[in-house]
């Protein structure tokens, strides 16, 4: 989307994942966790204190009824649009060879299962696990053995879901800036459709 004089750019990339009931989603989840799952992820890491390249940079998986989908995203400076998203792409790709490291995925299985506590002390809370099962076609034990199924991950298991799932070798970029400054940014990895007022246009 083309937003003319944009000191920032905000930029995602996105690929097909996996559906929420799929077998492998608590082993992508704990992967995802490690890369962008938050201020202690690697991406954030290089991206934001290491580099200072960007405001934040987080990753998420989406899990729907017949499918799904892997995305990152960050929001950047536009002079630095070009270095921050080749930044992006390669700390992915690597990660999607490698894994995590063994503290970042002892860490994020820790946080995982801390927040899965404090996520459900409502009655609310509760109720949208409910819906979400069921909506899913999940099993009815399905949030009783998630904290066991979490702990039981391995880092290995988590490196072979993110090289299924997150690699960059497939998928789209989308931003949203100063089209003239970042349109020849994006030209390096395909096509590019501009959004503006009046609509898509090649």
């Amino acid at each position: 989307m083309n937003r003319p004089g944009s000191v920032q750019t905000n930029l995602l990339f996105a690929r097909p994942a996996l559906p929420r009931r799929h077998p492998r989603y608590v082993t992508a989840l704990v992967a995802n966790q490690s890369l962008g799952g938050g201020a202690s992820s690697r991406l954030f890491h290089v991206l934001r204190e290491e580099r200072s390249l960007t405001y934040g940079a987080y990753s998420n998986l989406s899990p729907r009824v017949a499918a799904g989908h892997f995305a990152a995203a960050i929001d950047c400076r536009t002079e630095v649009t070009s270095e921050a998203l080749d930044g992006l792409l390669s700390l992915i790709r690597v990660y999607a060879e490698e894994g995590p490291t063994e503290a970042e995925h002892v860490r994020s299985v820790k946080n995982l299962l801390g927040t899965f506590v404090l996520g459900r002390e409502t009655p609310g809370a509760i109720l949208q696990d409910e819906v979400t099962r069921l909506l899913h076609g999940l099993p009815d034990d399905e949030f009783a053995t998630w904290r066991d199924r979490v702990a039981a991950v391995t880092r290995f298991q988590a490196r072979d879901a993110a090289r299924d799932l997150f690699a960059p070798s497939v998928g789209v970029l989308a931003a949203v800036g100063d089209a003239a400054t970042i349109r020849p940014v994006l030209e390096r990895f395909g096509d590019v459709t501009l959004w503006d007022s009046d609509g898509p246009r090649r």
